[in-house]
C-alpha cells in the first residue's frame, strides 16, 4: 500500500509541476541581462492565476532599426518546417533604454503574450512612449486590465499624447 502511495505521489508532483512549465514555458534564446524581466513578468502572471494568450520563443537585444524612437518591438513568425507554427520574438534596442528597460520589457511582453494593444492613459504601461520606470502601480493595472478582458482597442494611437 506504501508502495502505491509513493507513486501517487510521485505521479502527482510530475504532473503539476509540467503543467507550470507548459503555461508559461522559457523562451528558447534569452539574453541574460532581459531574461530577469521576463522572469518578473511571468511570475506577475502565475501570482495572479492568469494564463498569457500567447508564448514568447525569444527575448534578446536587437541592432537593427526598429524605426524612428522605437527602442523594442514584438514581432509574429511563422515557420512552415516541419508544421506550421507562429512564434513571437521580443527586440530591444540597447540603446536608450536606461532607467526605464524593465517597463520596455513588460511593454513587448504585453504586445506579445497579453496580446494588448497601446493605451492613451499616460501612467499605462502600455502607453507608447516609455517615459518612467515601471512602478508596482502600473504593473497591478496592467494585470487587472488583462484579467477583465480590456485589450485598449478603442485607443487611437494616432491621437496619444494629445
Amino acid at each position: 500500500m506504501k508502495f502505491l502511495s509513493k507513486i501517487i505521489l510521485i505521479f502527482a508532483l510530475t504532473v503539476s509541476c509540467g503543467t507550470e512549465d507548459l503555461l508559461y514555458p522559457a523562451p528558447s534564446n534569452a539574453s541574460p541581462e532581459l531574461y530577469p524581466y521576463y522572469l518578473k513578468f511571468i511570475q506577475e502572471l502565475a501570482s495572479r492565476k492568469l494564463v498569457p494568450k500567447r508564448n514568447v520563443r525569444q527575448i534578446v537585444w536587437t541592432d537593427k532599426d526598429l524605426g524612428q524612437d522605437v527602442i523594442g518591438t514584438c514581432e509574429t513568425w511563422e515557420s512552415t518546417m516541419p508544421r506550421l507554427y507562429t512564434y513571437r520574438i521580443v527586440r530591444i534596442k540597447r540603446e536608450g533604454t536606461g532607467e526605464v528597460l524593465d517597463r520596455l520589457v513588460f511593454h513587448e511582453l504585453g504586445h506579445c503574450m497579453l496580446d494588448l494593444s497601446h493605451s492613451c492613459d499616460g501612467d499605462d504601461i502600455m502607453y507608447p512612449h516609455v517615459v518612467s520606470p515601471l512602478t508596482k502601480e502600473s504593473v497591478d493595472a496592467m494585470f487587472d486590465d488583462y484579467a477583465r478582458g480590456e485589450t485598449y482597442e478603442e485607443c487611437d494611437e494616432n491621437t496619444v499624447g494629445d
